[in-house]
């Protein structure tokens, strides 16, 4: 179910982007350094629109469309219901759905990858396109090894 307005736009990160940014700070990494106890962002350059990308997901790999949009005060609403419930149920694991996770899935967030670049020359290895195909090639070899 598609929550929000089904028009946020989010950043998304291959995990081989985070490590070279991690090992690309590590090596910029002295006293003085710019890069110094500084937080930063790392993210795929091109942000997508969150609900389009995944659907374009569920299109490669013939899934079933989202759904909705289910509105975000709903989605909350539902998301303190179902945390109230595992909480008082002790249910294991997590809710299907949180107030936290509704916001995620709702509202845009998306970084600047400059801050990275200047401070501790990080480039992007895998690009967008790759990495959306490696996970539709990934999320295929899990079905595929489903009993």
């Amino acid at each position: 179910m598609a929550v929000g307005d089904r028009a946020n736009r989010v950043s998304l990160c291959h995990v081989a982007n985070a490590a070279h940014a991690h090992v690309a700070a590590m090596d910029a990494l002295r006293p003085g350094a710019a890069c110094a106890g500084t937080a930063y962002f790392v993210a795929q350059e091109e942000e997508v629109v969150l609900w389009d990308w995944l659907d374009s997901l569920c299109d490669a790999l013939g899934w079933r469309r989202s759904r909705g949009p289910l509105p975000l005060p709903l989605a909350r609403v539902l998301g303190a219901g179902c945390e109230a419930a595992w909480s008082l149920a002790r249910l294991p694991g997590e809710p299907p759905l949180t107030r936290f996770t509704a916001l995620q899935l709702a509202l845009s967030h998306s970084y600047d990858m400059e801050p990275a670049r200047r401070d501790f020359g990080y480039v992007e290895q895998i690009d967008l396109a790759q990495a959306t195909g490696e996970a539709i090639n990934w999320l295929r070899e899990l079905e595929a090894a489903r009993p």
